[in-house]
């Protein structure tokens, strides 16, 4: 048998198994088929909402942040649990800017992560606040 003709015999059984396999997982999804959708309907009707009233998103998740809400602010708004602790201004430091939007050198991070613990603060916090 030549090799086009066992890839075309393997092509034709590998497909057969993904459309039975497809049909079976239709046939377990069917059960919540309508509530998914309706859940996904009345999604998309409070995302329209919430763009309505101009909320931040979340660039990671896309969630509103609502005013009161801590979040990351800047050119990327991150909600509290998309936004990196503290510890990422040691481990990363090269994610970070200054107030005037310059990368931020290792020693500012530094500066920053000290801060926030001899404040009181963990490694492990988000850097989300409430901003005002």
């Amino acid at each position: 048998m030549k090799i086009t003709e066992i890839l075309k015999q393997r092509w034709r059984e590998a497909s057969a198994l993904v459309n039975q396999i497809d049909e079976e997982r239709m046939k377990l999804l069917e059960p919540t088929e309508k509530r998914w959708h309706a859940a996904l309907d009345t999604l998309q009707c409070l995302n329209d909402q919430c763009q309505a009233h101009d909320h931040i998103r979340c660039e990671a998740c896309e969630a509103p942040i609502f005013e009161g809400e801590p979040y990351l602010g800047g050119d990327t708004p991150l909600c509290e649990i998309c936004a990196p602790p503290y510890q990422a201004l040691i481990d990363e430091p090269d994610f970070f800017v200054d107030g005037d939007g310059n990368p931020a050198t290792p020693e500012q991070c530094r500066e920053w992560f000290d801060a926030h613990i001899a404040a009181g603060g963990s490694p492990t916090d988000s850097m989300s606040r409430v901003m005002r």
